[in-house]
């Protein structure tokens, strides 16, 4: 724990080493009074951390924080590294862009944030307090923590889709499929068989002969069936997103899965903010399609609130109708 302590305090010391001299002298004087000259700003440091890590200190600075200053550390504890403005614009539909204006610069004021190069960051010496603070509610909707069971794009469906393909030796949707996949209502099953059926001719798993039968790449097709079904949704999602960034893509929806697992179900203004948090976050490009191409592949399900699917991980082989 001391080794924590010391680093943190080191951490503070460097952070306010790189802030502008106005901004520096304005903190000093703000909680150490005036400062005499001359002057030694290492010492000033000194002072400020020592200040900063007392507990009583911590202690009232932690006991004025309310509601929406903890939704906005929340934003900032999910996003890993944001600057102000996008703070701000990102929780704009929650309160007014001057109140968040005037709210995360207090933040800043009271020392709870700190400035990193320009992004938002937590003051390393009330880190560990104000993680404990944080929460993915109110922040991403209020909505008791439920999830759905049910039908998505999983392993076992790309190789009944295979098995499929196999038998008849071409690509065309019809409606008797329904009957091998009982499970999927006709439009979702439709809907999952295009767009698995574009993927994998871009990915050349499917391909048309001259004879124009469609075969197919057993290796590749040993290569997707190895993945786990969280691990092929989180492929599909990010290849829809952009097939050049494969692995931002990846990181962005295995995230999403975790922060839907917990809390559930929200509305779509939140689904959109965490949307938008997590893009932001892996460092892809969001757009409104995004939630259509969830809904897709069955990841998120509507029935007036969006609800995370229950998406398992760890699945043996089952008998399914096609095989």
């Amino acid at each position: 724990m001391g080794q924590l302590t010391d680093y943190a305090k080191e951490k503070f010391k460097n952070l306010l080493s790189r802030y502008t001299e106005d901004n520096y002298f304005y903190i000093a004087r703000n909680y150490l009074g005036l400062i005499p000259t001359p002057f030694h700003k290492p010492a000033i440091t000194t002072r400020l951390c020592s200040f900063f890590s007392q507990q009583t200190i911590q202690e009232r600075i932690i006991s004025l924080l309310d509601e929406m200053d903890c939704t906005i550390l929340s934003l900032v504890s999910v996003s890993s590294s944001i600057d102000a403005q996008t703070c701000t614009a990102l929780l704009k539909g929650k309160w007014s862009y001057g109140t968040l204006l005037r709210r995360v610069s207090n933040l800043q004021e009271r020392m709870v944030l700190l400035n990193d190069e320009g992004k938002l960051v937590f003051n390393p010496l009330l880190e560990e307090r104000l993680k404990n603070l944080c929460s993915l509610k109110p922040l991403f909707g209020t909505e008791q923590n439920r999830q759905k069971s049910t039908p998505y794009c999983s392993t076992e469906f790309v190789r009944a889709y295979i098995s499929l393909i196999e038998k008849e030796k071409k690509v065309v949707f019809k409606d008797e499929y329904a009957l091998f996949f009982p499970a999927y209502n006709l439009e979702q099953l439709q809907l999952i068989f295009t767009s698995l059926t574009d993927t994998l001719n871009k990915l050349c798993i499917i391909y048309q002969q001259k004879d124009r039968k469609t075969s197919i790449n057993y290796t590749k097709v040993h290569q997707l069936l190895s993945l786990n079904d969280r691990q092929l949704l989180c492929f599909l999602v990010a290849f829809d997103l952009d097939e050049r960034a494969i692995k931002e893509g990846v990181q962005f929806t295995n995230n999403l899965i975790a922060i839907l697992e917990k809390i559930g179900c929200c509305d779509t203004s939140s689904l959109k903010l965490l949307l938008r948090t997590l893009a932001l976050k892996a460092g892809i490009r969001y757009d409104s399609s995004l939630i259509d191409c969830l809904s897709k592949w069955g990841l998120i399900t509507l029935d007036e609130l969006w609800y995370a699917n229950q998406i398992e991980e760890n699945v043996g082989r089952t008998t399914l109708v096609v095989d």
